[in-house]
């Protein structure tokens, strides 16, 4: 007897709709499947991208220029993610100040609205707001510890509650002018991050916005270079194209184009949890079939397994919320 699956796999698209996706195509995060017994008939698997963003900002007495810059730019991170449409974050910011210097922070989420997401009010300048930081933070920047201490099960309990989710996507974003003086190792770190992960090391993102080791125009801090922050980016999946200047000055493009990549790297590649019969393939959006297309369909990755959403999509075509829904028959292979 032939042995056939058919598979929905929902995307839930959220109201703000618009735009075309980034233009990154490096790297692609395989998306959480629930599990559902494999049995004759039907299979359902539900997909719903997150990511889980977290600001690491060095509060130390040089940085105040350089708050000014991110707060005055983030408008353009958080406006990549609001014209595409299938991605949900979460986004907070802590500080870099662990040893309670001036302000005690110690791994705390700032601002009243600790965590910003798609529901916020004023989101992009509620955020703005929580990262104009200040200057009183302790000259010892420990943007490891720091990150380490915010996503501590305890805190994550209590004062940081809503940040993290299972099934997301963790980004860790460190700006900072300094190099890192934790006591956490930048190897030690990534296997933390990736345990808060189940282990999913496809789960877990990093960028800098720092002065690199290469820079000779901008003052870094303590004059020393940033060579455990950049083995750290170097170690993330991600890497080689993770690296912001501090001091550049189209750093609020950079800032998107990070954003870009998130939404790349989390929202526009469906990973089957079967092999397809690859003439079966039908991907819906709302009430319209996509058409096989690069731009403005889709395509099947075989090496991956994978349907991949075109950058050109008309997202205005459907009402909001919206669903992608991949319908197939799973191929047989015979023993």
């Amino acid at each position: 007897m032939t042995l056939s699956k058919r598979l929905i796999v929902v995307l839930s698209l959220f109201s703000t709709i618009g735009g075309c996706m980034s233009k990154s195509e490096s790297i692609y995060l395989a998306p959480f499947q629930d599990k559902t017994a494999v049995t004759e008939g039907e299979t359902t698997e539900n997909f719903t991208p997150q990511a889980d963003i977290l600001f690491v900002v060095d509060n130390s007495g040089s940085m105040s220029p350089h708050q000014i810059n991110l707060s005055a730019n983030i408008s353009q991170f958080i406006t990549e993610f609001l014209r595409q449409p299938i991605l949900a974050y979460n986004i907070a910011v802590v500080s870099t100040d662990v040893d309670g210097f001036g302000q005690p922070t110690r791994g705390a989420f700032a601002g009243t609205t600790k965590v910003v997401n798609k529901q916020t009010p004023n989101g992009a300048r509620i955020l703005a707001e929580n990262l104009k930081l200040g200057i009183r933070g302790s000259g010892l920047e420990a943007p490891f510890d720091a990150t380490h201490l915010a996503l501590d099960p305890a805190l994550l309990a209590a004062g940081n509650a809503g940040f993290l989710r299972k099934n997301a996507a963790l980004v860790v974003i460190f700006i900072t002018d300094a190099e890192d003086q934790s006591d956490i190792r930048p190897q030690a770190l990534y296997e933390y991050l990736v345990n808060t992960k189940d282990g999913r090391k496809n789960k877990v993102f990093s960028f800098g916005a720092i002065i690199p080791t290469a820079e000779t125009r901008c003052a870094r801090d303590a004059f020393e270079p940033p060579r455990l922050i950049e083995e750290f980016l170097g170690i993330v999946q991600n890497s080689g194209n993770n690296v912001m200047n501090l001091c550049a000055s189209d750093f609020g493009q950079k800032l998107a184009e990070a954003a870009s990549q998130i939404v790349d790297q989390v929202g526009n590649k469906i990973y089957l949890s079967r092999a397809p019969e690859i003439s079966t393939l039908k991907v819906t959006y709302g009430s319209v079939e996509l058409q096989p297309d690069a731009r403005t369909g889709w395509t099947f990755d075989p090496l991956e397994n994978a349907v991949v959403l075109g950058k050109e999509i008309d997202w205005n075509s459907q009402p909001p919320d919206s669903e992608i829904r991949v319908d197939y028959t799973a191929a047989k292979f015979e023993n």
